[in-house]
């Protein structure tokens, strides 16, 4: 099995419609973390002799570092982070195990998010980056999270 470096994968948003996609990819970004949870609840009764667990809901998240583009220089991508921040502006995501290069078939999940945290980190010695959090919203045109494949000519 081949290991595969976390930079490799790559997030895109879309900026066209849920059936005519147009990703943009998020090349500014890093320490990428995808979480998936599932809500459980106990179940005891006098029959048995152990605790059982049911399971819930899946929950899904995605926190990553954005780094802002030089001063001056267009950033549609950190508008539309923006915007989501502010006016609860749905953004259409992907996650994938690779690029979209020409004649591949890329992996992931995609589904409606806003963004939930923006925090803005300015260190002296660095350069200016944004801890963003996207949450799983509902939407009437986008399906929820879900698994996600594309194949590329």
């Amino acid at each position: 099995m081949t290991l595969q470096a976390g930079r490799k994968r790559a997030g895109y948003i879309n900026t066209g419609t849920y059936a005519s996609p147009t990703w943009v990819h998020l090349g500014r970004i890093s320490d990428v973390n995808r979480t998936q949870s599932r809500s459980t609840s106990d179940r005891m009764y006098r029959s048995a002799e152990n605790k059982k667990k049911v399971t819930g809901y899946k929950e899904f998240g995605f926190t990553f570092k954005y780094h802002v583009k030089k001063a001056g220089s267009a950033d549609t991508v950190l508008d539309d982070l923006q915007d989501s921040f502010d006016n609860d502006t749905v953004l259409d995501v992907c996650f994938m195990n690779g690029r979209f290069d020409p004649g591949t078939t890329r992996t992931g999940v995609r589904g409606p998010v806003v963004v939930s945290k923006f925090d803005i980190s300015e260190a002296d010695e660095e350069g200016v980056t944004y801890d963003v959090e996207l949450v799983e919203v509902e939407d009437d045109t986008i399906p929820e999270i879900t698994a996600f494949s594309v194949t590329t000519a």
